[in-house]
Order: C-alpha cells, then sequence, then structure tokens
C-alpha cells in the first residue's frame, strides 16, 4: 500500500465488507470499512477518507439512502466523492436526479477493475 494513495471507507452490507473492499486493498489502496447496520459519521470523520464507496444490495437500499443523505448533509464529508455500487438497476436514474452535481457516481454491478477506476478517477477529482 503506497503512503500517497487514496484513502477510502467502503459501507456496505457486509461486515466485515468482502469482495469490492478486498479489490480495492489489493490495488494498493488504503482502505478502512464499515457497515449499513453502524453509525457511519464517526467512523468517516476518523479516517477523513478521499474517497466513499458505498456498497448496498436492492433488499438494503433504505439504509443506503440514509447513509447518503448524512453524508451529504455534513460539512465536513458534503465534499468527499461517493461511489455508490449496487445492483439496484432501477434506482439510478432517482439516484442522479437526487444526487445531480453532488459528487456521486453510480455503478450497477461493477466488476472489480471498473470499482478501482472509479474509485482512482473520483480521488483524484
Amino acid at each position: 500500500m503506497a503512503e500517497g494513495e487514496p484513502h477510502v471507507l467502503v459501507v456496505s452490507a457486509d461486515a466485515p465488507p468482502t469482495g469490492g473492499a478486498r479489490a480495492l486493498l489489493a490495488a494498493g489502496l488504503r482502505v478502512s470499512a464499515t457497515s449499513l447496520a453502524e453509525p457511519i459519521m464517526a467512523r468517516a470523520r476518523a479516517v477523513r477518507p478521499d474517497v466513499v464507496v458505498v456498497a448496498y444490495r436492492v433488499v438494503e437500499r433504505h439504509r443506503a439512502w440514509n447513509v447518503l443523505t448524512v453524508l451529504r448533509g455534513s460539512r465536513e464529508l458534503r465534499t468527499t466523492p461517493v461511489v455508490v455500487a449496487t445492483d439496484d438497476a432501477e434506482q439510478v436514474e432517482e439516484f442522479r436526479d437526487r444526487f445531480a452535481g453532488m459528487g456521486i457516481g453510480v455503478l450497477i454491478d461493477p466488476d472489480y477493475a471498473t470499482l478501482v477506476a472509479e474509485v482512482r478517477r473520483r480521488a483524484a477529482s
């Protein structure tokens, strides 16, 4: 893990997160994790991430929306880029409409290489 690599906070239904978090670690990024069931603001403030990845499945939709609303309502984390990775294809347009211009990207069932590339792109912007 290179010191200059982005620090990513992965928020997911899985505790500990699997798959995507491991792919980000394998790519050399610094990764911290928390679950959708946990209050994330204290964790996010503590790790000061460069990017937040919110990974959820359709069944966790309500909790994921709460996380995004809290992140965008936070003075400290309002401008932190967010990548949503989900299988919830029907919500894509709603995400884009609701969070337009707020630095939130949406990936539908991304492969790990796409997730890593999007996280790096958002961290660099």
